[in-house]
């Protein structure tokens, strides 16, 4: 579920490259996680807050303002030609002026999707315990970030799909942490947390064993860990701790 989830994110992705301003960082693509949909959204598209926002619980595609949803596609049984059909559409309808474009800039680690590729929800147990990780991972990401003073946006990056936050923790300190999606590192969903000088890795090499995470001091370089059958508040003891080995 994870995949197919990651291909209808793109709708969001491309629907922000095509009416928000380019910011050089990609920003301007990335994505709000919002526990109450539960779901993903776009910054917003207009004036008024207009957002395209991905429903994992209704697993369709919603344009929402206000917190409430005002079009809803259904992607059950849906192809992707389909689907931007009714993106271009509904922006038409909503008033927005730019043509909407199906176009990426990066590369998915998938198979190019087709425009008969179909929408099937393949496993609602599955997606349930991905709204479950995301809420969580959310949740701990702001709590840590507060608990140790510091300040980021949380957002969820449609490339490779991380949820993640950047904060400087001093003059020199810059301190990334989030959640990756499993990959050649850790087959699992996993928390990390890493430190930058500038746009250099801080050397992890003398830091100890913690109670719970690894060190990682080859590549990259942070610590991390599976996340597993975690819950909140371990999850926000591992952000914790982590961050305290490099503010110490």
């Amino acid at each position: 579920m994870e995949q197919i989830m990651h291909r209808a994110a793109q709708y969001l992705a491309t629907a922000a490259i095509s009416f928000l301003e380019k910011k050089d960082d990609d920003s301007h693509t990335n994505l709000g996680w919002n526990t109450e949909i539960p779901g993903l959204e776009t910054h917003p598209l207009t004036h008024d807050g207009q957002m395209l926002a991905l429903n994992y619980a209704s697993f369709s595609l919603e344009w929402r303002q206000d917190g409430k949803a005002r079009h809803t596609f259904p992607l059950e049984g849906s192809t992707h030609a389909e689907a931007i059909n009714w993106v271009s559409k509904t922006s038409k309808e909503q008033g927005l002026v730019k043509e909407y474009s199906y176009s990426l800039h990066y590369e998915l680690p998938y198979e190019a999707i087709t425009d008969g590729y179909r929408y099937t929800l393949e496993d609602r147990e599955q997606l349930d315990r991905l709204v479950q990780i995301r809420s969580q991972v959310n949740n701990a990401l702001f709590a840590a970030l507060q608990q140790n003073g510091l300040q980021s946006d949380v957002r969820i990056w449609p490339h490779h799909f991380d949820s993640g936050g950047f904060a400087m923790a001093n003059d020199i300190l810059g301190i990334g942490l989030g959640m990756a999606v499993p990959d050649t590192m850790i087959n699992d969903f996993y928390l990390y947390v890493s430190g930058y000088h500038g746009h250099n890795f801080v050397d992890t090499a003398a830091f100890g064993p913690l109670q719970n995470g690894t060190v990682y001091s080859e590549g990259w370089k942070g610590i991390a860990l599976a996340v597993h059958d975690l819950d909140e508040t371990q999850m926000v003891s591992f952000f914790n701790e982590a961050i305290s080995r490099y503010l110490s």
